[in-house]
């Protein structure tokens, strides 16, 4: 038994793969908005790492809680950057 790689183009049925409205993320690939998200997140893991580097393991709740919120901040940002890169092919 052999195993056909699937393809984006389906030639049998001649359909296309889909077309992400991508809007809200970007209003294209050009949007200044990107550069400034790759700033904000550059900044939020420089943060992350000044406030918390070294020091998970010390945290009571509170500070573990404040770690995690950081670290949700940074990666939303990076999340929304890289699902338009994504979808963007």
């Amino acid at each position: 038994m052999t195993a056909q790689a699937s393809t984006a183009f389906d030639t049998a049925n001649q359909t296309l793969p889909p077309e992400w409205d991508l809007s809200a993320f970007y209003s294209g690939p050009e949007d200044p908005e990107i550069e400034a998200d790759l700033m904000r997140a550059k900044q939020a893991a420089e943060a992350l790492v000044a406030s918390h580097k070294g020091k998970i393991h010390t945290l009571d709740g509170d500070g573990l809680t404040d770690a995690i919120e950081a670290y949700d901040a940074f990666e939303s940002i990076l999340g929304k950057i890289s699902s338009y890169g994504m979808l963007m092919k």
